[in-house]
């Protein structure tokens, strides 16, 4: 009988110490949550308040009520969402304000091993897989249909939601670095599966479907689509700028990727970069003297590359172009643009219409002719993402355009890619 008490006291006393335990656990847990909660919302307050501050004129397109409204609406669920939906929720309202150099940088909390091992461009015929692991290796050179039984076109419309969309060539740019993020598929309910189905098609139109396999992309197990070549403007197109005489068809070719130089990183930016960046200065004099001293039939000037930089640049060189009547012609100078022209690209390819007889050739621009830009940032101060905003307005054209059409539309196949055509460069040769 005392054993039995014994025993029953000793079992009462592990039962009292469990639950304290399970007590200082559940309380700790719910401190750890609040003081999470606690952060998160310190950061939506700091940009609540700072965003309207800084920037240019953040509600030309929705009011400051608008603004509030979808503030608190993230504030007050931030205990269902992971630190990547919060930073994605908030990205999305910032893109629905309508100024596409305004954003969040939400990739911080991108988690390396739910990253779809793919590489895809959005070509004219739909969008390909370009890069895989040789374990995915039979989703290589085909079509992207669907996504678990989900179509191409509703995962484009679901993703577009998360940024500013100028334009469909801000879609077309966008939507093959964002669709092989598993974290965002599943935040979008395109998929709840850690190994996606991919519904794909061959160029001949066989149809089929492959379950992914997730894995990281090394130089060791990556594979490439077998090209026949390589177009000129893939071989350069990391370079800031280049030129190229070819004597044969007596083309010259100038590409511009980015608006920017020693020069500019010596004015504006980190002083111990300049030695590695070529001169502007330098390269706008060879050009000069190409055009003077050579039979020059035709001139490329190409910015379908080109997001931005600083547009003085390229205007005093175009306005050198101008002045050079053998050239500055119909029929005679080309400049290309694209999905990626943006930003001060745009408003170099404005002083080109504006200066010059040029034809413009390629696709749509993904920026608009008026639109916020120079672009400074702040970081939140728990998560430190860093917002980017615009500090001006740049009224380029007194039509209130989305984009800027060719004269000639001209868009990259697949198959062309492959074979290492340039369906610009050989219009423009042949034409």
């Amino acid at each position: 009988m005392y054993k039995s008490f014994v025993n029953s006291l000793k079992n009462y006393q592990l039962m009292n110490k469990t639950l304290l335990a399970l007590i200082i656990i559940l309380f700790a847990s719910c401190t750890i949550q609040k003081q999470y909660n606690d952060d998160w919302a310190s950061d939506i307050d700091y940009l609540q308040k700072q965003l309207p501050k800084k920037h240019k004129n953040l509600f030309f397109k929705k009011s400051r009520g608008d603004f509030e409204k979808e503030i608190d609406s993230v504030k007050n669920q931030l205990s269902l969402f992971t630190d990547f939906e919060i930073a994605v929720k908030l990205q999305k309202l910032i893109a629905g304000f309508g100024d596409s150099h305004t954003n969040i940088n939400w990739q911080k909390y991108i988690d390396k091993n739910k990253v779809l091992p793919l590489k895809t461009y959005w070509f004219k015929d739909g969008i390909y897989i370009l890069k895989t692991t040789k374990k995915n290796k039979v989703l290589l050179g085909k079509k992207i249909t669907s996504i678990n039984e989900i179509d191409i076109k509703t995962i484009v419309k679901k993703i577009s939601t998360i940024i500013t969309v100028d334009n469909s060539a801000t879609i077309r740019n966008s939507i093959p670095e964002l669709l092989n993020s598993l974290q965002l598929l599943q935040f979008l309910n395109i998929t709840s599966d850690n190994n996606p189905k991919i519904e794909f098609e061959t160029t001949s139109g066989l149809k089929d479907t492959a379950e992914i396999t997730i894995e990281p992309m090394t130089k060791q197990n990556t594979v490439t689509v077998i090209f026949k070549g390589i177009a000129f403007n893939y071989l350069h197109e990391r370079n800031l700028f280049l030129e190229k005489y070819f004597d044969k068809e007596k083309i010259y070719y100038i590409q511009y990727n980015k608006c920017w130089s020693a020069e500019l990183e010596q004015k504006y930016g980190n002083k111990s970069r300049v030695k590695n960046l070529p001169h502007f200065e330098t390269f706008k004099n060879r050009i000069l003297y190409i055009l003077r001293n050579k039979p020059v039939e035709k001139l490329i000037f190409d910015m379908r590359f080109n997001s931005g930089g600083s547009s003085l640049q390229g205007k005093r060189l175009i306005e050198e172009l101008a002045k050079i009547e053998k050239i500055n012609q119909k029929g005679k100078l080309y400049v290309a643009i694209g999905r990626k022209t943006f930003s001060s690209a745009i408003l170099n390819t404005i002083d080109f219409m504006e200066l010059t007889n040029a034809t413009l050739i390629g696709e749509n621009t993904s920026g608009m002719p008026n639109h916020y830009g120079e672009v400074r940032h702040f970081n939140l101060p728990f998560s430190q993402l860093r917002v980017n905003y615009s500090t001006k307005y740049f009224n380029a054209s007194e039509n209130d355009i989305k984009t800027i059409l060719p004269d000639i539309k001209i868009e990259l196949s697949y198959s062309d890619f492959i074979k290492g055509i340039d369906p610009v460069f050989d219009w423009i040769k042949r034409n």
